[in-house]
């Protein structure tokens, strides 16, 4: 929403004008947040996609960590080594797979370099 010189907030959608951020125009129903509030929420609107389960040999190395990824015990059934990101192929370990969907939000190896 455009701030206006007298600390009030126009709505980009109608333009009817409102004194405080978030709310919703009664007019056109749009919902007005601040640049603040949208960041807090950017996760929860565009979730990290769950990773794969990675069975059968495992990749060296998590990419978050750096740790070796557990392998199977012998004349084990097919364990998880690990979990693969769907959009790099990337794999972490379970510890950093839990950390990058409940915290960061975010593959460190598709937002990367």
């Amino acid at each position: 929403p455009e701030v206006r010189a007298d600390g009030g907030f126009a709505c980009p959608q109608c333009g009817v004008l409102h004194a405080e951020l978030p709310t919703e125009c009664p007019v056109c129903a749009l919902k007005l947040l601040s640049a603040t509030d949208l960041s807090k929420t950017y996760h929860h609107l565009f979730p990290l996609p769950l990773f794969k389960q990675q069975l059968g040999p495992p990749a060296a190395l998590c990419f978050g960590c750096g740790e070796a990824l557990p392998a199977a015990a012998r004349n084990a059934a097919p364990a998880t080594h690990g979990f693969t990101c769907g959009a790099c192929g990337a794999a972490f370990c379970e510890h950093c797979d839990a950390l990058l969907h409940e915290s960061l939000h975010a593959c460190p190896s598709c937002e990367g370099p």
